[in-house]
């Protein structure tokens, strides 16, 4: 699967707002001097690391996977197609 076929829409914004921040007090919640990275991140230019989506999602008081649903159903459905071609295979196929 390339990059570019991933699906970034998010919803950092809303729950930014929905907790009252700005950008400018998550960037310092997050360690950051400035708002660049986190405006990047809400407008789906970047996609934050797993550390700072956990970060992230403990700042917004709301599980990760709601930061990025359509991201994580894409993950989800990706596997479930794997797991179905995986169980029609013979396993011993598969190197190690």
């Amino acid at each position: 699967m390339k990059r570019k076929d991933i699906p970034n829409i998010n919803f950092l914004r809303k729950h930014r707002e929905i907790k009252g921040y700005s950008l400018k007090q998550v960037a310092f919640l997050l360690g950051y001097k400035s708002i660049g990275v986190i405006s990047s991140w809400e407008q789906g230019r970047r996609i934050p690391s797993f550390i700072n989506i956990l970060r992230l999602s403990t700042i917004y008081r709301t599980l990760p996977h709601r930061l990025y649903t359509d991201l994580a159903t894409f993950v989800q459905e990706e596997i479930g197609v794997n797991e179905r071609v995986m169980r029609g295979m013979d396993m011993s196929l598969l190197s190690d």
